[in-house]
C-alpha cells in the first residue's frame, strides 16, 4: 500500500488520484473482499455499478471529499440483492465515521455547533445528528466495559441543577471509570442495575455514608468494603474519631498499651516497629532507597539511622571463623598444612618504622650494627634528600 494511503485510514481503499485544494478530492479504488451480508455466501453476480461521494475527516483546515464506485450484487446462494458494504462508511450516509468522530471530539472540547456547521459546511441539524450518533456509540462502549476489580466510589458537586454526581474509579489503573448523576441509592439504582460484570469487583474503597453502604450491600455483596466496619459520626468528617467533638484521634498511647498487654510485649515502643521493619529489610538484602520509600523517608541518611544490621549474622560469622582457626591450629583441618603462595611484588621502599617482619628479623640477627644502620639508611626515602 502506498504511504499516502495512511492519511486516508480506510481499509479496502487505495488512492488513485488526488486533485483540488479545498475541498481536497481523492479518487479511490475499492479492492475489499465482498460477501453476502445475509448468508455470507461468495457466489455473487454483479448487477450494477454505483458512484458515491462521501465527505471524510479534514486535513488541517481543508475538507476532504472521497469519490469511488461500489457495485450492486446478486447472491446466487440466497437469491437476495444487496449493495457492497464498506468499512467505516455506513449505507446511505454522505460522511464517514471518521468525520463524525472529528465533529464529536471538537464539539466535546467546547466548539459551538454553529462554528462547526460553518467549518464543515453542514447544517446545524446535521452537526447535532453526528454528535448524537457518536455519543450513542460511546455510551454503548462504556456500558459494555467491565467493572474494575478494585473500585473507588466518591461523590462531588456537579451543578446547581443536578446537584451531586457519583464518580466510579478504577483504582488499579488510576483512571475514572464512569460518572453517574446523583448520590443516593434511588438515584443510582437504575445505573447500577444495568451495569454488567458487577461480580468482578473484589474491593471497594468508598465513603462511609449510609447510602454508599447500602449500595455496596445491594449491588456488590461479594466485594470487600474498606473501613466498612468502622462507625461514623454524623457531625465528624474523620474516619478515626477523637474524644473531642468533630476532631480526629491525636493520641494512641492508651490503645497501644492495650495492644502490648494483649500481645505480651510490655517493653516494645511504637517506633520499634519501624526500626524492626527496616532492620529485617536490610538483612534480607533490600536496598536503603527501597526501605526508605516504604518508610516514607526522602534521604538515605535518615534510613541508615533506623536500618541497622542485625547482630546475629555478625555473631554467626565470628563463631564460624573462630571454629576454623581452632581446627587449623589443632591439625584437624585438611587445609592447615597447605601454603598459599604470595604474588611476586616489585622492590618496594619502606620507611624505617614500617619494615616487614622478615626484614626486621634478618636485621636483628646481623652482628655488626653498622650494616643494619646502612640498610635502614638505604631503605629510608628521606636519605635521598
Amino acid at each position: 500500500m502506498p504511504s499516502f494511503d495512511l492519511t486516508l485510514n480506510l481499509h479496502g481503499f487505495t488512492i488513485t488520484k488526488t486533485s483540488g485544494f479545498n475541498p481536497l478530492i481523492h479518487d479511490l479504488s475499492c479492492h475489499a473482499k465482498v460477501s453476502c451480508p445475509h448468508c455470507f455466501g461468495e457466489d455473487l453476480r454483479k448487477k450494477d455499478k454505483i458512484a458515491r461521494q462521501v465527505w471524510h475527516e479534514s486535513v488541517g483546515l481543508r475538507r476532504v471529499l472521497l469519490r469511488f464506485f461500489i457495485c450492486k450484487y446478486h447472491c446466487r446462494s440466497c437469491g437476495r440483492y444487496f449493495r457492497q458494504r464498506l468499512e467505516r462508511i455506513q449505507p446511505w450516509q454522505r460522511s464517514t465515521e471518521a468525520l463524525k468522530k472529528q465533529v464529536y471530539r471538537q464539539h466535546s472540547q467546547g466548539i459551538s455547533r454553529k462554528s462547526l456547521a460553518a467549518n464543515f459546511h453542514k447544517s446545524d441539524a446535521t452537526i447535532a445528528r453526528y454528535y448524537d450518533h457518536m455519543y450513542d456509540l460511546e455510551n454503548r462502549k462504556l456500558r459494555s466495559m467491565q467493572l474494575p476489580s478494585i473500585l473507588g466510589i466518591d461523590e462531588h458537586f456537579f451543578s446547581r441543577r443536578q446537584r451531586f454526581a457519583t464518580t466510579f474509579c478504577d483504582l488499579k489503573k488510576r483512571r475514572v471509570f464512569d460518572v453517574a448523576a446523583g448520590r443516593s441509592g434511588a438515584d443510582l439504582a437504575d445505573y447500577l442495575t444495568h451495569l454488567p460484570s458487577k461480580q468482578r469487583v473484589r474491593v471497594i474503597c468508598m465513603d462511609l455514608s449510609e447510602s454508599y453502604r447500602s449500595i455496596a450491600r445491594r449491588f456488590f455483596p461479594q466485594a470487600l468494603v474498606i473501613l466498612h466496619s468502622l462507625p461514623r459520626l454524623a457531625a465528624n468528617p474523620f474516619v478515626i474519631v477523637g474524644h473531642r467533638h468533630g476532631q480526629h484521634l491525636v493520641n494512641i498511647r492508651k490503645p497501644w498499651g492495650v495492644i502490648r498487654s494483649l500481645a505480651g510485649l510490655e517493653d516494645v515502643r511504637l517506633h520499634d516497629l519501624r526500626h524492626s521493619f527496616a532492620s529485617v529489610g536490610v538483612n534480607t538484602g533490600a536496598s536503603l532507597p527501597m526501605i526508605g520509600a516504604l518508610l516514607g523517608h526522602t534521604q538515605a541518611q535518615t534510613t541508615a539511622r533506623y536500618a541497622h544490621v542485625s547482630q546475629s549474622p555478625a555473631h554467626q560469622l565470628n563463631q564460624d571463623v573462630g571454629d576454623l582457626i581452632e581446627e587449623a591450629m589443632s591439625g584437624k583441618c585438611e587445609t592447615a598444612n597447605e601454603h598459599v603462595p604470595l604474588k611476586h611484588r616489585d622492590r618496594q621502599v619502606y620507611r624505617t618504622g614500617e619494615l616487614p617482619v622478615d626484614i626486621v628479623d634478618a636485621i636483628a640477627r646481623t652482628d655488626p650494627p653498622a650494616e643494619a644502620e646502612a640498610y635502614n639508611a638505604e631503605c629510608d626515602p628521606k636519605a635521598d634528600k
